[in-house]
């Protein structure tokens, strides 16, 4: 990456903003639930995204307290950052847009307890602000930062960000990821996490530091202060790798690698890089990025380094895909397997480690393992993660948007029916309809797999498309759209009547997806 490089690419991938007139231009609002707009093509990884959001929506959302049932009240805000982030990049702004808003309204600017906890929510703003362009999260946003840089940047160990407050709350918290280990002597901890969050929410805050009131170079200078700190600290190991944090001596500590220590600060660097053109930002998160690629994974499939996972651990694994993706246009030259590692780890979890009830568990390499809300959201970080760059790959290969894929588990394989080959791609959220919202004739069944529902539609004569549904219990429906007629139907299912003869749009229906024959 040079100074001539700009990052304009991230702006047309995943509205990494640096300006809200850019957000604006490319991703125009869409109002029409259910629909796609005119961002990325609905792809297979999309289109589980999809799902999966409209799922985490339906089945987890508390609307007494602004936040997801089953899942910490920090990764609460990491759900709503990449809900806003998957409304931007499909172009669904009404789709979930009441959530953000009743999350404004039902959480405190200071969440929780620990000044990591504040910037998982201040980030979560920020992205709220580039799809709604409603300044009150903006500004909720840059009243964590001053809190942040008020309380807790110290000049124990030459500078940084301590993780919290209070030596109850430091030891707590230390002690459950590292049992056996000596907490912090004077309970003050200088660790990655919270200083990484730090760097990339002074850069998310940059572009807006004029309607937040702060001179022009307030955050960025924020920024660079806490990376020359950071880089100097030496919490990033000989191979490349972040451990977690540093002794009462101000050294390495040599405690785990976590995933998203490897990923929080790339999208800061990145950003760092185009602000001043000093290419050794992108350069160092290059280097983290290979290293926990590599060293982090096993086939190919990446593993948190835990034998004990806990509920925060959960979520780790998609927040590195998150911040890799929002770097990924500057780094996609300096980090080769990024694409193929996005996709590999996608496919992984929709093959192996989806659970009973479709939710997916935390272990991408299967099988179902400890599926919770926080599971969930890493997984749709994943799965968008794995539809932008796999959109991005189909239109370098194409020189224009890439056409859909096969979808799901049987991904890459050909359905065929009197040598015709049959293949499906997913239109939307909702049940299936024509340009005048009629609905065509099906043959529908009550207790179907996505799996089976699509092979099953691909064998049907007449077959225009199919709708699945997933719902909060794990029951499912199919419901294949034909102009066979009654005689198409399977065995046992039941023939609906309809006035459609083509399937162009979708009518919105909570947790079902439509999909219109190739």
């Amino acid at each position: 990456v040079t100074p001539a490089m700009p990052l304009l690419c991230v702006l047309a991938i995943f509205a990494l903003a640096t300006g809200r007139p850019h957000v604006e231009s490319i991703f125009a609002q869409n109002t029409v639930l259910g629909a796609i707009g005119e961002g990325l093509k609905l792809n297979e990884y999309l289109a589980l995204a999809v799902l999966n959001a409209d799922r985490m929506v339906g089945c987890n959302f508390q609307q007494r307290t602004g936040t997801f049932f089953d899942e910490g009240l920090w990764q609460s805000g990491n759900t709503l950052e990449t809900l806003s982030s998957l409304m931007i990049v499909t172009n669904m702004s009404a789709q979930w847009a009441s959530v953000l808003e009743t999350a404004y309204e039902k959480t405190n600017p200071i969440v929780d307890n620990c000044f990591d906890d504040h910037q998982w929510w201040l980030l979560a703003w920020v992205r709220a602000y580039e799809l709604t362009n409603n300044t009150k999260y903006i500004q909720r946003a840059a009243i964590v930062f001053d809190f942040v840089v008020e309380k807790a940047w110290t000049a124990q160990c030459g500078g940084g960000v301590i993780w919290c407050p209070t030596e109850q709350q430091t030891t707590s918290r230390f002690l459950s990821l590292f049992p056996h280990a000596t907490p912090p002597a004077n309970g003050l901890y200088k660790n990655a996490i919270t200083n990484e969050l730090f760097l990339s929410s002074a850069m998310a805050l940059h572009p807006y530091a004029a309607l937040v009131g702060k001179a022009e170079n307030f955050y960025l200078q924020w920024a660079q202060r806490e990376w020359d700190w950071f880089a100097a600290s030496g919490m990033t190991n000989a191979n490349g790798l972040v451990n977690d944090g540093l002794t009462d001596q101000c050294t390495n500590n040599n405690q785990t690698t976590w995933t998203y220590n490897q990923g929080v600060f790339l999208s800061g660097l990145v950003r760092l890089t185009e602000a001043t053109g000093n290419s050794t930002y992108v350069t160092a998160a290059a280097r983290t990025a290979n290293a926990a690629i590599t060293l982090l994974s096993s086939d190919g499939v990446f593993k948190e380094p835990c034998t004990s996972c806990d509920q925060d651990q959960h979520l780790f694994k998609g927040i590195f895909v998150r911040h890799l993706t929002y770097a990924a246009p500057a780094l996609h030259t300096l980090v080769p397997a990024l694409t193929h590692f996005l996709t590999t780890n996608a496919d992984s979890m929709i093959a192996r480690a989806q659970c009973s009830n479709g939710a997916y568990g935390m272990m991408w390499q299967g099988p179902c393992m400890y599926p919770d809300a926080a599971s969930e959201s890493a997984a749709l970080d994943l799965l968008l993660a794995a539809g932008v760059a796999d959109q991005s790959a189909a239109e370098q290969r194409a020189g224009g948007l890439g056409g859909a894929r096969d979808f799901g588990p049987n991904r890459g394989r050909v359905h065929t029916r009197s040598e015709e080959a049959v293949t499906f791609r997913p239109l939307g959220l909702g049940n299936c309809a024509d340009s005048s919202r009629r609905s065509m004739a099906n043959c529908f069944h009550p207790a179907f797999n996505a799996t089976s529902c699509e092979a099953l539609a691909a064998r049907t004569i007449g077959v225009v498309g199919y709708d699945h549904s997933l719902i909060c219990n794990g029951g499912t429906f199919c419901r294949i759209r034909t102009l066979g007629g009654k005689l198409a139907c399977p065995s046992g299912w039941v023939y609906e009547e309809g006035a459609a003869r083509d399937i162009t749009e979708v009518i919105y229906a909570a947790q079902t997806l439509c999909f219109v024959k190739n």
